[in-house]
């Protein structure tokens, strides 16, 4: 397993500080949710969303910044009924992580469908190496343990500051075969596409302008990292979307996998960027509740600029 120092696992003295103890006391929880019926598991989620809506005053108002210039269509009652489920699908997001790490076998096989399973297959015969794209979904984790059962691939990640939730992590995505590439790691991402497996590459992400350039993301100005075409250009890799949705009345989820993106990169870098950013809007819009909106997608301006947060 190929993983930069900061996916090291952490040693115990490290990880029992106060500071991971309300981690450590959410897990067992966590662990018995995972017992109940998957719909009242959703609907405890669906709960704790609305309770993070009253408390976040800060991601409530990114969020809200988010609708009104992505979604200027919408009435101020409509934005706030989509702040409202936004929240709630945050909440689903937490119980469903948590799915993906305990749910057994047999009660996840259950949950998920999967659509476009022959693109995956005709994309093998390519014999060249595959980056999956797709968006910061609520549902990803779930999405990333059904592909998972479908082929092997690796994940890029940026580690987050909790240590011990990395360590985590970390060790479910090991138990079903998923290694995970820090977001520097860019010979290894070269390593792994040149020979011929597959990652899976998230590229709606504002990692500020010097690698990025400014492109439409729902309308709006976004700095978009140019490392998709690039990396695709270097290693001769395919690009295939793949993105989650979950179905309606509770019923689960579908994976959808689709075609190989054609002549992916173009000859020119912000006709590749803007390809892939309507990719991503295209797949949010199917159901935009289950979006990361309240992370600062555009946080880095183009020079004169006002922030719109």
């Amino acid at each position: 397993m190929n993983i930069m120092p900061a996916f090291e696992n952490a040693t115990l003295k490290q990880l029992i500080q106060p500071t991971y103890w309300p981690l450590w006391l959410a897990m067992p929880i966590l662990k018995g949710i995972m017992l109940l019926p998957y719909r009242l598991q959703l609907a405890i989620g669906r709960s704790i969303g609305r309770f993070l809506q009253k408390i976040l005053k800060k991601q409530r108002k990114i969020a809200l910044a988010h609708f009104m210039h992505c979604f200027p269509h919408l009435s101020e009652q409509q934005r706030q009924q989509l702040l409202k489920k936004n929240f709630e699908s945050t909440g689903q997001g937490l119980i469903e992580l948590a799915m993906s790490g305990y749910m057994s076998d047999r009660r996840f096989k259950k949950l998920f469908t999967i659509e476009g399973i022959e693109h995956l297959e005709a994309a093998k015969k390519l014999n060249h190496g595959i980056i999956f794209v797709s968006n910061h979904s609520h549902i990803l984790p779930i999405m990333g343990r059904i592909l998972a059962g479908v082929t092997p691939f690796r994940a890029v990640m940026r580690p987050q500051r909790n240590r011990l939730f990395n360590d985590r992590f970390n060790y479910h995505c090991a138990k079903y075969g998923v290694d995970l590439i820090h977001r520097h790691g860019v010979h290894t991402m070269a390593e792994c596409l040149e020979t011929g497996n597959s990652m899976l590459y998230l590229p709606d992400q504002d990692y500020g302008a010097r690698h990025s350039v400014f492109a439409p993301f729902f309308g709006v100005a976004a700095a978009s990292t140019t490392a998709l075409p690039r990396l695709a250009k270097l290693t001769n890799a395919i690009v295939m979307p793949v993105f989650c949705y979950r179905k309606p009345n509770n019923q689960g989820y579908v994976l959808k996998i689709a075609p190989v993106l054609p002549n992916y990169p173009d000859d020119d870098i912000m006709t590749a960027v803007r390809r892939i950013n309507a990719v991503m809007e295209n797949a949010i819009a199917v159901q935009p509740e289950d979006y990361l909106w309240i992370y600062k997608r555009f946080r880095t301006r183009p020079e004169g600029e006002e922030s719109i947060y």
